[in-house]
């Protein structure tokens, strides 16, 4: 019996320790870094806008090559999808869209792009699973080289974040 009380005794001092040690958390990771994407179309449909301009619609597919060695989208692979809205000759007037990436280990990370007509190219992070679950940041994106069908495009990339 004294031996059942010494136990219950240990497990409530335990208990009421670890209730009073303030919570641990992790400490945020910070970085910024660059990069680059390359992507290959999936599929586009287009239609004719009211003013003559092409409003296509595509999903693209894509590795990240990051030139940081802790950037951690390097080798992730994305799949992007959006909407172009395109000049009558087929140049970009302005493009939006959202993308996810998915790493090794499964995890995920969510982004949103938009590539506005004064040439400002953005992306923010909007949300992940598990590593990057409360990541946060953003940058900018600048096209590097399309191919002339338009199925097959790199765009390089810079920002920062924050995990």
């Amino acid at each position: 019996m004294k031996k059942s009380i010494n136990c219950l005794f240990s497990l409530f001092v335990a208990i009421v320790g670890l209730s009073i040690v303030p919570n641990l958390t992790l400490v945020a990771q910070s970085g910024s870094g660059s990069g680059h994407v390359s992507y290959h179309q999936l599929f586009s449909t287009e239609s004719q806008g009211k003013d003559g301009s092409v409003v296509q619609q595509s999903m693209t597919r894509g590795t990240v090559v990051g030139n940081e060695a802790d950037n951690p989208f390097h080798l992730t692979t994305q799949t992007c999808s959006g909407t172009n809205i395109l000049s009558s000759k087929g140049q970009p007037i302005e493009s939006c869209g959202s993308c996810d990436g998915v790493d090794a280990d499964g995890d995920i990370w969510w982004l949103t792009y938009h590539n506005g007509t004064d040439g400002s190219n953005t992306w923010k992070i909007i949300g992940g699973t598990g590593k990057y679950k409360k990541m946060t940041g953003g940058g900018t994106t600048t096209p590097m080289a399309a191919s002339a069908d338009g199925k097959m495009l790199t765009i390089s990339f810079e920002g920062t974040w924050k995990m």
